[in-house]
């Protein structure tokens, strides 16, 4: 997961030697690349606390209910973080012209179509799931115990406040962190909204100069961010995997909050399932109609095919890894920590900066097989998503019983049969959940994938990135729309797999 930047590294290690005052030059920011990393840090802190804004009502109205319409508001909003940003983006692009359209026959302002509220509006919708999905586990995970004694000496609102929320906290505040360091990386957004930020200038440096490693001390500065945030935000990380569940809050009564609160809990989800509705509507009306979409993907048939094959090996992959790595992290040995900052180091590479590893990776004669087929574009996916399979993995071990764990240790004899009938059906849930989360993130990647594709080799994200560049959005809705249905599919796979209980095994332990 971080081979890339290990690459960069030791590549790294003899230059340092030889120019180490043009490195520092490139590493400490200063004029126009200070004044482009600020503006990315006010717009990934914008998107951050607008995310929390709509995530934490979003979870509180989600969390107080278990009726089956709120269920599955719930699954269909946390698998919107599977759709490429990107697409978020087009769906804006999409559906502006014909509001401003409305918009100035009644004589309001019109909507910014491109600039930095466009940008903000789109990272915003596309990263707020993350938001929802970390505040819902830290609500969920309360002692319903602790809230029915709450309730018997005041009002739910209070109890909230002063019991949920509060205990909560942590793993709100690490959503909001995440969300920070996704939209820091973020590069694909704010090229389409005309958007200049901090990491344009990586891949400049790397297609000017073609030297890894300055690609890797221009990158220093969300190197070293990124290492903060992850700092402040490990522990609440760590707690989220290792902490027992204990169901939702509330219990029997759902809670009686009040008009006020009701409302803005409300809005919140209404926002985001109205934005999940013009997203595809938007790009439906696009296409021009079926015969128009079906002609688009019979044309792009040659992409598709080779995205495909690509997502399912980085997604096996990435499910073996998670296989590997996941029960040490769930595991209570002192080594473990390192693991954590491993894997969370991982996902807070810069996309740009782990496509510039691969790449240099691949210019060793050792490796020249890299640059042909898809194998650069597998391992690209591979560096960047297989950290989230490790941590969907290592939340659904937390779910299984340790008990049954335990007896099969004592009851069956052979190590191996134990492994595979007991130990490998309780955590196939969280593998087949894992390996689609891949599959779905590796489809839309990018970022890294534009700098290690072979030419010629074009997955349907990059056909469909190149032609919103030069602006040619109607001739790409219908991909867009395949690739958002495809991605949001195997989103709710995920999210349907998680949702049952790890099976008990059949037979008896002999």
């Amino acid at each position: 997961m971080l081979g890339p930047l290990a690459i960069l590294a030791v590549q790294a290690t003899g230059r340092l030697f030889a120019s180490p005052r043009e490195l520092a030059v490139l590493a400490v920011p200063w004029g126009r690349r200070l004044g482009l990393l600020l503006r990315g840090l006010g717009l990934a802190a914008g998107v951050s606390a607008s995310a929390l804004v709509l995530g934490v009502p979003a979870a509180i109205f989600l969390s107080s209910r278990a009726a089956r319409s709120r269920r599955a508001a719930r699954w269909l909003l946390l698998s919107m973080f599977v759709v490429p940003p990107y697409i978020h983006a087009l769906a804006w692009l999409a559906a502006v012209r014909p509001a401003n359209a409305l918009l100035g026959l009644a004589g309001l302002a019109p909507l910014p179509s491109y600039g930095w509220p466009a940008c903000w509006w789109a990272e915003t919708m596309a990263f707020a799931p993350v938001v929802l999905g970390l505040a819902l586990l830290g609500m969920e995970r309360v002692d319903p115990g602790l809230v029915e004694a709450a309730r018997l000496s005041g009002p739910d609102a209070r109890v909230l406040g002063r019991v949920i929320l509060p205990l909560a906290r942590p793993y709100i505040l690490a959503g909001g962190a995440f969300v920070f360091l996704l939209s820091l990386a973020e590069s694909g957004v704010p090229m389409l909204f005309h958007v200049n930020i901090y990491p344009f200038e990586i891949l400049a440096e790397f297609s000017a100069s073609a030297e890894p490693v300055r690609a890797l001390f221009l990158s220093a500065p969300l190197l070293i961010l990124a290492a903060i945030v992850l700092t402040l935000s490990l522990r609440p990380l760590r707690l989220a995997a290792l902490s027992g569940g204990a169901g939702g809050p509330w219990r029997g009564r759902a809670p009686a909050y009040p008009v006020g609160l009701a409302i803005c809990a409300t809005a919140a989800v209404g926002c985001l399932m109205t934005h999940l509705g013009a997203l595809f509507a938007a790009l439906f009306v696009r296409t021009g109609g079926p015969a128009a979409f079906v002609s688009g993907l019979r044309l792009s048939g040659e992409e598709i095919l080779l995205t495909l094959w690509t997502s399912a090996a980085a997604a096996a992959a990435a499910a073996c890894l998670a296989v590997l790595t996941a029960g040490r992290l769930v595991g209570k040995a002192p080594r473990n920590g390192f693991l954590w900052i491993a894997v969370a180091a991982a996902l807070a590479v810069p996309a740009p900066l782990t496509g510039t590893g691969l790449a240099a990776l691949a210019g060793a004669p050792a490796f020249a097989f890299l640059r042909e087929g898809g194998a650069a574009v597998v391992l690209v996916s591979i560096a960047r998503f297989a950290p989230f399979a490790v941590l969907i993995l290592a939340a659904h071990l937390r779910r299984v019983d340790r008990t049954l764990l335990e007896a099969a240790r004592v009851f069956e004899k052979n190590l191996l049969r134990s492994r595979l009938r007991i130990d490998g059906r309780l955590a196939a849930p969280g593998v087949l959940a894992a390996a689609a989360i891949v599959f779905s993130l590796s489809a839309g990647e990018t970022a890294a994938t534009l700098v290690v594709a072979p030419p010629g080799r074009e997955t349907l994200a990059l056909k469909i990135f190149s032609y919103l560049h030069y602006g040619a959005v109607e001739s790409v809705a219908g991909l867009c729309l395949f690739l958002a249905g495809t991605t949001l599919a195997f989103g709710l796979l995920c999210a349907r797999v998680l949702r049952t209980r790890p099976p008990a095994p059949e037979g008896r332990m002999e």
